[in-house]
């Protein structure tokens, strides 16, 4: 039976590929060694560095064999020391000096967390809030307690307590010449500039020193009222003799027609008409107020006309005369 019957190609190179590697193997060790099994010459070493010199071992022939030629000392360490180590740190494959492959890792000590502990702050102490004093002088009511915005000056009574001839009525921060009554009572003059315009006034007593003062009282400025109409049109006769004035009134459907110091809305007398305005006196306050002329875009009416009623005539009856 032959060596490669039975084999695939595969097989048969690697059978083939390991009878070539012992062929050569033996070669080599034969032509290494052959020389000092059989007697051979002997291979000479040279040596590239002296080592320490040492007694050859002497060997002694046994049974009239033939003396083998066998390396000395020297030579076989002359062997070892001429053959170079090659050491290479940087290598892939070689170990890292100072480390041990076959140690294992040990992870280190977990870092201690420190525990948190809240710092409790203080709270901070409030003052405590001092209470207002209570005023030295009392002030209770003023009357009038109100006015319309641009009157005349008028009188201002202050009723209360504790007052004394020195202290004073502040209307604004502005002081007023004060009369003194009695310690429940003072007044004073409230010239117009201050009532010039509407809104709120802060009154209060005090002495000049400031030393008594009292809390404040409220006054109420008023805006005047105004008329609440339109001035739609009139009708002028020649010199101006008995001219007309139409007003529109909201709460009426109909113009309201007047003559000069006529009343409109019970409360506003005519005393000027002409084509362009009509001038208008409060009856009770006295003001005057100024109506100018509405003109409307054309097609648009500025009132209503009513629509008249259609009257059903009644039959005439004649009599019949015989």
């Amino acid at each position: 039976m032959g060596i490669f019957e039975g084999k695939t190609p595969a097989e048969r190179n690697k059978l083939i590929a390991v009878i070539v590697l012992g062929t050569l193997a033996i070669i080599s060790l034969t032509y290494t060694f052959g020389g000092l099994l059989w007697g051979g010459s002997k291979t000479k070493v040279t040596k590239s560095s002296t080592p320490t010199p040492s007694p050859n071992a002497t060997v002694s022939a046994q049974n009239n064999q033939p003396n083998p030629n066998f390396p000395s000392q020297d030579e076989i360490y002359s062997e070892y020391t001429n053959i170079p180590i090659a050491y290479n740190p940087s290598s892939f494959f070689a170990p890292q000096p100072g480390r041990n492959i076959f140690a294992f890792y040990e992870p280190p000590e977990p870092t201690p967390v420190p525990s948190f502990t809240p710092i409790e702050k203080t709270p901070t102490p409030f003052p405590t809030p001092t209470p207002t004093p209570t005023p030295p002088l009392f002030l209770s009511f003023v009357n009038p307690s109100s006015t319309y915005a641009g009157l005349k000056a008028f009188q201002l009574n202050v009723n209360g307590d504790k007052f004394t001839p020195e202290t004073q009525i502040y209307f604004n921060a502005v002081p007023l010449q004060t009369t003194y009554i009695n310690p429940q009572r003072i007044s004073a003059q409230v010239p117009a500039n201050l009532i010039a315009n509407a809104g709120a006034a802060r009154i209060y007593v005090a002495t000049p020193d400031g030393k008594l003062y009292s809390n404040e009282g409220s006054f109420n400025i008023q805006a005047p009222p105004k008329p609440q109409f339109k001035y739609i049109g009139l009708i002028a006769r020649r010199h101006n003799n008995n001219d007309t004035a139409f007003f529109q009134e909201q709460s009426k459907r109909e113009p309201t027609d007047a003559r000069l110091n006529d009343v409109v809305g019970g409360r506003f007398r005519v005393v000027s008409i002409s084509v362009e305005e009509v001038e208008l006196q409060d009856t009770r306050l006295g003001f005057r107020h100024k109506l100018k002329l509405e003109r409307p875009k054309p097609g648009q009416r500025t009132f209503t006309r009513p629509t008249p009623r259609r009257t059903r005539r009644r039959p005439i009856r004649r009599s019949r005369s015989n």
